[in-house]
C-alpha cells in the first residue's frame, strides 16, 4: 500500500483495528475509482469477517437517478450501500435517516437490545468524509476543507449513546501519482509536477459538447489545443504571449475538483444484478432511500 504519508497510514490502521463498522465513503460520480477492493478483502480476511463494511455513495445529487440506482444495485451485490448527500436540503434529511437507520441496525443485538459500536469513516481524500459526519451530527463537529489531506488526525464523535464515529485522514491506495488519482482530488493540484497530463483524461471522460459550452469554445483538437485556446480566452499568457498551459491546466483541474465539469461513470452492467439479502437495509432505510432517488434528476432531464 502506498500512502500519502506513513502517519496517515498509521492513523488508518488504528481506525480499522478499533472499529466494528467501516464506512467507506465513495464519490458517487466514480465509485469504482474511489474503492480499493484489495484493502476491503484484506480487512475482511485479517479480522475473520468481524469488521462490517458499508459503502456510502456520497454526492449522490451529482448523478442521474438511473445511474444512482444502477450503482446501488451493483455495489449491493457485495456490501451494504447507502446513498448520501449533504448539499441538497430537500433530500439531505432522508439521507441522514437512511444512514442512521443502517448504523442503528448494526448496533442491534439478536435479543432486541443494543451494543455500543465504533464506526470508522474511511476513504480517499476529499470524498466528503468529514462533511458526512457533520451532517449526521447536524452540527460542525469536525473541520472540513476542499484540499486533499485537510484532515490530519483521527477525530472522535459520539453520534448517539450506542454509536461512536472515528473520522480518519484520507489515504491514497495507489502505487504512483497517476492521472486517475489526480482526478479523484486525492493530490493537491498545486503540488503537481505535470498538471497538463491529467487534462487529456478529462477530455476522454467528458463529452466535448459540455466542455465547449462550459468554457465557451467553438472547437478543439486535443488537450494542448484546448488549453491553448483557454489560455488566450482567460488572458493567461507569458511575456512573449506564449500560453501558460500549466497555469490554465491547474484552473481546469480546480473546476473538475469543485464539480463544475459535469461527469459521472456508469456501472459495468445495467441489469441482471444479483440480489443479496445480507446487504439489504431494512424497510425504513429503503423507504428513505426511495425518496432520495425519486428526487434526483433523470438522465433525460440532464441531456
Amino acid at each position: 500500500v502506498s500512502t500519502q504519508s506513513t502517519w496517515d497510514y498509521r492513523e488508518f490502521r488504528k481506525v480499522v483495528e478499533q472499529c466494528d463498522v467501516l464506512l467507506e465513503v465513495l464519490d458517487a460520480r466514480d465509485p469504482d475509482g474511489c474503492r480499493c477492493p484489495d484493502i476491503e478483502k484484506a480487512i475482511l480476511s485479517e479480522f475473520n469477517g468481524k469488521k462490517q463494511i458499508i459503502l456510502l455513495l456520497n454526492k449522490i445529487d451529482l448523478i442521474p437517478r438511473e445511474v444512482a440506482e444502477a450503482w446501488i444495485a451493483e455495489l449491493r451485490e457485495e456490501f451494504l450501500v447507502v446513498a448520501f448527500t449533504n448539499m441538497r436540503l430537500g433530500i439531505r434529511n432522508d439521507c441522514v435517516r437512511a444512514l442512521t437507520r443502517v448504523l442503528n441496525e448494526c448496533s442491534r443485538l439478536g435479543g432486541g437490545g443494543k451494543k455500543r459500536i465504533t464506526v470508522g469513516v474511511i476513504g480517499y481524500p476529499n470524498t466528503g468524509k468529514s462533511s458526512v459526519i457533520n451532517t449526521l451530527k447536524r452540527q460542525d463537529v469536525v473541520a472540513v476543507g476542499n484540499t486533499p489531506g485537510f484532515t490530519k488526525h483521527t477525530s472522535e464523535v459520539q453520534l448517539s449513546s450506542h454509536v461512536k464515529i472515528l473520522d480518519c485522514p484520507g489515504i491514497v491506495f495507489a502505487a504512483e501519482r497517476s492521472d486517475a488519482v489526480v482526478l479523484r482530488n486525492a493530490i493537491k493540484v498545486e503540488t503537481l509536477d505535470d498538471p497538463v497530463s491529467p487534462i487529456g483524461l478529462i477530455l476522454q471522460r467528458v463529452e466535448k459538447a459540455k466542455l465547449l459550452e462550459l468554457y465557451q469554445l467553438v472547437e478543439f483538437r486535443d488537450a494542448t489545443d484546448f488549453l491553448t485556446q483557454l489560455a488566450v480566452r482567460k488572458g493567461k499568457l507569458g511575456r512573449r504571449c506564449e500560453p501558460l498551459l500549466e497555469e490554465v491546466a491547474r484552473l481546469v483541474l480546480k473546476d473538475w475538483n469543485d464539480g463544475r465539469i459535469p461527469y459521472y461513470t456508469v456501472p459495468r452492467k445495467s441489469e441482471g444484478f444479483r440480489m443479496n439479502p445480507l446487504t439489504l437495509p431494512d424497510e425504513a432505510a429503503l423507504a428513505a432511500e426511495a425518496v432520495v432517488l425519486h428526487n434526483l434528476p433523470s438522465v433525460a432531464f440532464l441531456k
